[in-house]
């Protein structure tokens, strides 16, 4: 049998529910997958059974097949990928801006890095992490010897 006129094959039982697409090609293979969302020409196209992901944007998530709680803005998505966010394409988007960011003081935190591939994250701080873990001892003299102030 052919595809039907979305692009789905009409000989497939379909018993996702609460999908919602946009755009052509857009979820068209989602067999058993639910609460999806779809929005640009070949959005998730290839998912099959993944359930809860957000795809805007041309092709966004189309290489996603049956990974769930994924968010894929301009980005194709990874093949059977589960609880990831991607935002742009490597080597496409060149510069990232957040309003609200820059300059905002925070009461507590860690400090984000980004790796090779562009993930963000922080750097683990373990004592199992670490090698020859020891006391300072009289190296840290210099330190309470200090004097500190306070202004205005």
């Amino acid at each position: 049998m052919g595809k039907d006129a979305m692009g789905g094959n009409p000989d497939i039982q379909m018993t996702g529910s609460n999908n919602t697409a946009s755009g052509y090609f857009a979820l068209t293979n989602d067999t058993t997958g639910f609460n999806n969302t779809a929005m640009g020409a070949n959005a998730l196209a290839n998912n099959t059974d993944g359930s809860n992901n957000i795809a805007l944007g041309y092709s966004a998530g189309v290489n996603l097949r049956a990974g769930s709680n994924n968010i894929d803005i301009g980005n194709a998505g990874v093949f059977e990928e589960s609880n990831t966010i991607r935002i742009g394409t490597t080597r496409t988007q060149t510069a990232t801006f957040v309003a609200g960011i820059r300059g905002v003081a925070i009461a507590s935190g860690q400090q984000v890095v980004v790796s090779g591939s562009g993930q963000l994250g922080i750097r683990a701080s373990s004592a199992r992490f670490k090698k020859s873990i020891k006391p300072i001892g009289q190296e840290s003299e210099a330190i309470l010897s200090l004097r500190p102030v306070s202004f205005r």
